[in-house]
């Protein structure tokens, strides 16, 4: 899948500062809790964390950040 490949590197600086908003955020991307186990899981774990992270930011009068 070249096209998407290609997709995915032009958003990768993009990707990568959104995924450290998360993961230096407090309470949000951490280390995954012990329950977190398997691709599902992980999944809808992550999931879950990135909508609490839009939720926080739209409560704060910020808008959701897009890539």
């Amino acid at each position: 899948h070249p096209q998407t490949m290609r997709r995915v590197y032009k958003h990768r600086r993009k990707v990568e500062c959104r995924f450290g908003n998360l993961a230096c955020t407090p309470g949000l991307l951490t280390s995954l809790p012990k329950f977190v186990r398997g691709l599902p899981r992980v999944r809808r774990f992550v999931g879950a964390k990135v909508c609490l992270y839009h939720s926080h930011r739209m409560a704060k009068g910020l808008a959701p950040m897009t890539v």
